[in-house]
């Protein structure tokens, strides 16, 4: 994943403060997976403001289709207004579990 930012640019940053690393088999995934990192302060994948991220979400794919649900509630998620900046917020790993758990079905 380093490796893929260093030669093809911050296109993992997907919105204002979001980052989507991710890997596929022949990148040395062997299941699907994905997990979240929230950041108090944002890291930069290039040199623009607009490149910062504070929430890191991972995701590891075995094929083009068995992330495909997760992606798509992911993607609701994210897309719903100030649930970025609420996950960024949360004091507790419960509460983002809550809130990732209505997106989940």
């Amino acid at each position: 994943m380093i490796k893929s930012v260093e030669e093809l640019g911050p296109y993992i940053v997907i919105a204002p403060k979001v980052a989507l690393p991710h890997a596929r088999p022949e990148q040395g995934v062997n299941r699907v997976g994905m997990s979240m990192l929230r950041l108090k302060e944002p890291v930069y994948f290039s040199t623009k403001k607009q490149h910062g991220a504070q929430l890191i979400i991972v995701l590891a794919a075995t094929d083009n289709e068995t992330h495909l649900k997760a992606l798509s509630q992911l993607s609701m998620m994210l897309s719903e207004n100030d649930n970025i900046d609420k996950l960024i917020a949360m004091k507790t790993k419960q509460e983002m579990l809550a809130l990732i758990e209505a997106y989940s079905n």
